[in-house]
């Protein structure tokens, strides 16, 4: 598509009007092109304008892969950090200090970055058509046979397309609306765009700045996924995940030490009644081993992180189908919902509100067993794909040590679940 001309309009001859009026007709001029643009390049309207993939797919395979591996460089190296630019200058531009100060020249300017902008956002479709040239209407499972297809593996790739679109392409599209709606706010234009709100100029501009810091930091994410390792790209949820350890560690210290109110001078304490928040001593020692498994859960997550092992020493693939990889993937977020189901049995049990039909400690046991099944698993992941991309010697972690911290992580776990299911045993038979 041929960009319009950056003066398009605005150096036209136009009738005797005031400064004012002048400014706010090209202000008109402005907030159209605002509005073109991002009608235009919406990813909402990126299945309409769909070219037909007949030909793509007709290709030899080996072509295909050539042509999304061009594009998937292209991405990474050109057009992605030149839209982050081309944000940051119009986020810049659309500054009602700025505008106030100097409107013509600031209009200018402003027509100017999105006339360059445009070709860019044009580029970017071509280049999501190339890597995805047909619709997906329904997610597609994920391959547990797909270990060969390198950086197009199932997981890699539908991810990434939810990356550029979302994180990258749809908070660029929110600065241009934002850009737009300022003009709009300063009464700077008279056409309306037809969902108008009535907002503070200031809480504009915050927007601005905000939907500019999400867009470079969905750039940076979606860069992420076109080239760096699986091993990486699993943390991807990780980090908001974990945090969930946390607050049931926090839960538990809480259930076990309840914390005094203090905002009772002389509080009443009734013996007889003792408070429901305070646990029995069958599932107060409940209470106390499940922090060991949660504080080792924990520990597991963080070894395997970016934060401990340099994810550029490992390869863009590690050997692991999609399959795999969505499984490690979930595993924080797993863990942190049967946690959560963890500290609702123990609440549940004190309270005497679980199942009649089943041995107290039979739902206690399904939770150990579980993650005892699924933690073999996840070691079993890492030593398979992880430690032998890791240097033999020099640098940290090395094979050997990481291997000797499995084999105690493991052997501390098994202990910590083994505790665990000695203690849940105990609540059948309580005396």
């Amino acid at each position: 598509m041929e960009p319009e001309s950056s003066t398009m309009g605005l150096n036209a001859p136009k009738p005797n009007l005031t400064e004012q009026q002048r400014i706010v007709q090209k202000g008109d001029l402005l907030v159209e092109r605002f509005w073109r643009i991002s009608e235009d390049y919406h990813p909402d309207e990126y299945d309409e304008k769909r070219p037909d993939p007949t030909a793509s797919q007709a290709l030899p395979d080996i072509e295909q892969v050539n042509l999304k591996k061009q594009s998937m460089d292209r991405l990474h190296s050109i057009l992605l950090p030149l839209l982050g630019r081309q944000i940051v200058d119009l986020s810049k531009l659309s500054d009602p200090i700025k505008i106030r100060r100097e409107p013509d020249a600031t209009f200018e300017l402003m027509f100017n970055k999105l006339a360059e902008l445009e070709p860019t956002l044009e580029q970017l479709r071509s280049e999501y058509y190339v890597l995805f040239p047909e619709k997906i209407d329904t997610p597609y499972p994920y391959d547990n046979n797909d270990q060969h297809l390198e950086e197009f593996k199932t997981f890699r790739v539908r991810s990434l397309g939810d990356r550029l679109m979302v994180d990258a392409i749809l908070n660029a599209i929110s600065v241009i609306d934002e850009s737009r709606e300022l003009l709009e706010q300063m009464n700077l234009c008279i056409k309306r765009h037809r969902r108008y709100r009535k907002i503070d100029i200031d809480r504009c501009r915050k927007n601005i700045l905000e939907s500019t810091a999400d867009t470079l930091e969905g750039i940076k994410t979606t860069k992420g996924w076109l080239r760096g390792s699986e091993f990486e790209l699993i943390q991807h949820h990780w980090p908001t995940q974990i945090r969930v350890f946390d607050d049931t560690l926090d839960t538990l210290s809480t259930l076990i030490d309840p914390p005094t109110n203090t905002n009772e001078p002389n509080p009443t304490i009734q013996p007889e009644q003792p408070e429901r928040n305070h646990l029995s001593e069958p599932v107060l020692r409940m209470a106390r081993l499940s922090r060991p498994i949660i504080k080792l859960t924990r520990l597991f997550f963080h070894k395997i992180s970016r934060r401990v092992i340099n994810m550029k020493q490992l390869p863009v693939s590690v050997g692991m189908s999609s399959f795999v990889l969505k499984d490690l993937s979930d595993s924080a977020d797993e863990a942190g919902r049967i946690f959560q189901r963890l500290v609702k049995l123990l609440r549940e049990v004190n309270n005497n509100e679980h199942e009649d039909d089943e041995a107290i400690s039979s739902p206690f046991t399904k939770i150990s067993s579980i993650l005892e099944c699924s933690f073999e698993t996840y070691l079993f992941y890492v030593l398979l794909y992880l430690v032998p991309r890791l240097p033999e010697t020099g640098s940290f972690p090395t094979q050997d040590s990481f291997n000797d911290w499995c084999i105690t992580w493991h052997n501390l776990f098994y202990l910590a679940i083994e505790n665990f299911e000695h203690a849940a045993s105990m609540l059948d038979n309580p005396e």
